[in-house]
């Protein structure tokens, strides 16, 4: 990219900030988060397809594409590392169509990246030491408000806390007060999670006298390194390289920090450390040095610096845009990522991409020759123009003229090789591995025959898959299965995500509403036991597996329909319609029985041909469930529609009493019309001597005159009005009579005895004044007179009762001969 056009790409993207904003029309929402965590987006509301545009603290902002309606975008945590608030806006050709923010905090403190600086790394005895303690998470956030301990190696010195804690710039001042000679070795300790620092400050406590300062101790009159490069700190004569610092302020994972004596101030510039002569087509090394006004390193420049040259064929590293993180601390160096092919004098530029005054540039000297027809007559056919790799040891394909000796540039090393007699060449390469993206070029031994640039990136990290689901999670024969799968690739993009069945593959659809989201829509042919396994492979090649299991059920046979229940005496007759299953027929049918709708206490089977089936030995008068099932083996159909219906026939209920049985029944459940009943009763089963006729129309009716104790059966028949006697319905029942009283137990008609079971009191009760005349009666007792009449009245009832009862049994065998008559009469008449 030439500096020409770098500029006209700034005007193109100024020109795009001018243009008028459209009325809001989308809904965003992002929650806050955590550094490297990541985050997701809900867009609600878009009318058309539109550009979702994430622009954090520092950095180059994230672009993406959704469509129109509800959408979520997942920023993953690499998108997310830097701490801050992050701004998003929904822009489509209309204009803007929604914005919000979200903050993202820092991560938790890193023992590695968090630093310790002192001003000096030689001080004489009793002289004051100044340091700062900068604590950072593991993507190089400072972090605030915490405390921290500053502790010497030597517990003569004394260290006095400037501060209590952290300040938003994460950085915490202590006073260190030497005590005698010697070295002092400084270590900080993090208050609320009680871990030391990894990183540690040497301080020499003695003469000042010869002491230079630096990371090691240089003699005032030792020569000072210069440089073969000629970097650009001219522009911040404050700035010095790495070779000629004046001051060590500790480490950060084993390097040493520059420039921040008293901390850095916000960005100003860049320094491009470069060689001063450079060969025509040979890689030099890069550093870019992120710098403030007085030329001290700014640690914590997370922005995206674009590079461009005079010299239109230049190979820049990283195809011209390099993006600072946290872990930079400030200074990237690219490792032979610079190449020039014209000679002369060429000018590199660098600019922050979202900060157009921030720049940074070099002169360098280019020599050597040049060959004066370069043609691109060498064709690469593997890898492709801006693909991904996944393994550092890579062959490069192609063709060009038969017999040419080839020489591969931009790997590891220069890697030969030449093409056959049909112009093909195959020639191993070997990738930088500590580099991701590298720039390949093919060229000749003359120089004038070249392939031109071919970028490639290096990824062998494979994708993570963050969700793989199957709906339902177990399925039958034939059924539709929903296969979920969420994954992701740190930004570089998901390839093909299959599942794998029996040597069958299936290859999942992207989900356009949901980034990062693949679908699956299939079924299972047969019941079994499947282990499916899922590859997600990115552009480059990594793939993941994840070998899963399901159980696919045996298809359910249908239900039975059409039960049907009619209620018989006794007895309940069912009917169903007949399950036609040719291909798997079945065993036969199960009948479910209850007095619950949902609690069937007994089951019946039957065979595969009957439709049909008669339930008997049900209680009279009792409401009774049914439901039907076909069986096949241990399957079994889903039961069928419950049925319902009450058995025929009359249900008694014997309450015994006091020389008493009092009866109730229940009415018929069909429209019988009935004339009476006969109610017959013995004390043996089946034999009832006695006899009693009832109207049809009562419901109860009480036996006197029983013996107590004795249990009596009972058998109640139902006589229409045409005097059939519906024995099929008869009823049946038991009791014993009873009483439970001590004592005298009084009839329905006779008086209680004054004063009988009631409490006498201790003085009897004085005799009733009478005339003279009057006979004499004992205090207490029944009188001689009332005694004689009452006994005279006892035998006078038992004689009436006895004569009663010849009459009543004259009479009930009188009534009992017609009605055999008047029955044998009409018996005869059909029914």
């Amino acid at each position: 990219m030439s500096y020409k056009n770098t500029h006209s790409a700034f005007a193109c993207a100024l020109a795009a900030l001018l243009l008028p904003v459209g009325a809001l029309a989308a809904t965003l929402n992002a929650k806050d988060s955590v550094a490297g965590l990541g985050t997701d987006i809900a867009v609600t509301g878009a009318e058309t397809e539109a550009t979702l545009v994430v622009l954090p603290p520092y950095g180059s902002e994230v672009v993406r594409d959704i469509a129109a309606g509800d959408s979520t975008v997942r920023l993953t945590g690499d998108e997310t590392q830097e701490a801050g608030l992050y701004t998003i806006t929904v822009e489509s050709a209309d204009g803007v169509l929604g914005e919000t923010q979200f903050n993202v905090l820092p991560d938790t403190v890193d023992l590695a990246s968090s630093t310790i600086q002192t001003e000096v790394d030689a001080v004489a005895p009793g002289e004051a030491v100044h340091a700062s303690v900068i604590l950072r998470d593991r993507y190089g956030n400072t972090i605030p408000n915490r405390p921290v301990r500053l502790i010497s190696s030597r517990s003569s010195d004394r260290v006095e806390a400037l501060t209590q804690q952290t300040d938003a710039r994460g950085q915490q001042d202590f006073i260190v007060t030497t005590m005698g000679n010697g070295t002092m070795v400084l270590r900080a300790v993090d208050l609320l999670s009680g871990n030391p620092l990894d990183a540690e400050a040497s301080v020499t406590v003695g003469s000042s006298t010869g002491w230079y300062g630096g990371p090691t101790t240089v003699a005032m009159n030792a020569p000072v390194y210069q440089p073969t490069y000629q970097p650009t700190y001219q522009q911040y004569p404050q700035y010095q390289p790495v070779a000629q610092q004046s001051r060590m302020l500790g480490s950060v994972a084993g390097r040493a920090l520059y420039g921040q004596v008293s901390g850095f101030s916000t960005i100003a510039g860049f320094v491009l450390e470069v060689p001063r002569e450079m060969r025509v087509n040979v890689d030099e090394n890069l550093t870019i040095t992120a710098i403030d006004r007085d030329g001290r390193v700014v640690e914590d420049y997370t922005g995206t610096v674009q590079l461009a040259s005079t010299d239109p064929n230049a190979i820049l590293p990283s195809f011209g845009e390099i993006t600072f993180r946290g872990s930079d601390l400030g200074r990237k160096t690219l490792v032979l990522g610079l190449r020039f092919s014209s000679a002369g004098d060429q000018l590199l530029y660098a600019q922050d991409s979202q900060n157009p005054s921030v720049t940074g540039e070099a002169t360098i000297r280019v020599t050597g020759d040049v060959p004066s027809q370069v043609q691109q007559t060498i064709t690469v056919t593997s890898p492709e123009q801006d693909s991904m790799v996944n393994d550092t040891s890579i062959v490069v394909e192609g063709t060009a003229a038969p017999f040419l000796n080839l020489i591969v540039t931009g790997g590891l090393e220069d890697s030969y090789g030449e093409t056959d007699s049909t112009g093909k060449f195959s020639i191993p390469v070997n990738l930088n591995t500590e580099q991701i993206d590298h720039t390949l070029r093919v060229r000749d031994d003359s120089g004038r025959n070249d392939s031109g640039n071919i970028r490639v990136r290096l990824d062998r990290e494979a994708p993570q898959v963050l969700k793989f689901t199957y709906t339902p999670t177990s399925p039958i024969e034939d059924e539709d299965v929903l296969v979920v799968v969420e994954a992701k690739d740190d930004g570089r993009g998901v390839g093909d995500v299959i599942l794998t069945i029996d040597e069958d593959t299936y290859p999942l659809t992207p989900v356009r509403s949901s980034s990062g989201t693949y679908q699956l829509l299939f079924s299972f042919e047969e019941a079994g036991s499947y282990q499916p396994t899922l590859t997600v492979k990115d552009t480059a090649g990594n793939a993941r597996e994840i070998v899963s299991s399901i159980e696919v059920r045996k298809k359910g046979m249908p239900k039975v329909e059409n039960v049907r229940a009619e209620a018989k005496p006794s007895a309940v007759f069912l009917e169903w319609d007949a399950l036609e299953i040719e291909d798997d027929p079945i065993d036969g049918y199960r009948i479910y029985v209850g007095e619950s709708p949902t609690t069937f206490d007994h089951t019946l089977e039957t065979d595969p041909l009957t439709t049909a089936a008669t339930i008997a030995g049900l209680k009279p008068g009792r409401d009774y469930y049914f439901a039907v099932t076909a069986t096949r083996g241990e399957m079994e159909s889903p039961r069928s529609d419950v049925a319902q219906t009450t058995v025929l026939g009359l249900s008694l209920n014997v309450t015994p009493g006091n020389s008493s049985l009092t009866v109730e029944w229940t009415s018929l459940q069909e429209d019988i019309p009935l004339s009476q009943y006969l109610l017959e009763y013995g004390v043996e089963e089946g034999q009832y001597l006695e006899k009693r006729t009832l109207n049809g129309d009562v419901s109860t009716y009480t036996l006197r005159d029983l013996l107590n104790g004795i249990n009596y059966h009972l058998q109640l028949t139902p006589i229409t009005t045409t005097g059939d006697t519906l024995t099929d319905l008869a009823a049946r029942g038991q009791g014993a009579p009873g009483s439970s009283l001590a004592g005298f137990v009084p009839g329905p008609s006779d008086p209680i005895p004054a004063g009988l079971g009631a409490n006498m009191p201790s003085d009897p009760t004085p005799p009733i004044v009478t005339h003279g005349g009057a006979p004499s009666q004992p205090i207490t007792g029944i009188p001689h007179l009332a005694l004689w009449v009452t006994l005279a009245g006892v035998l006078g009832l038992g004689w009436y009762v006895r004569q009663r009862r010849k009459s009543v049994r004259a009479t009930e065998a009188f009534l009992l001969q017609m009605q055999q008559q008047y029955a044998g009469g009409i018996g005869n008449t059909p029914r």
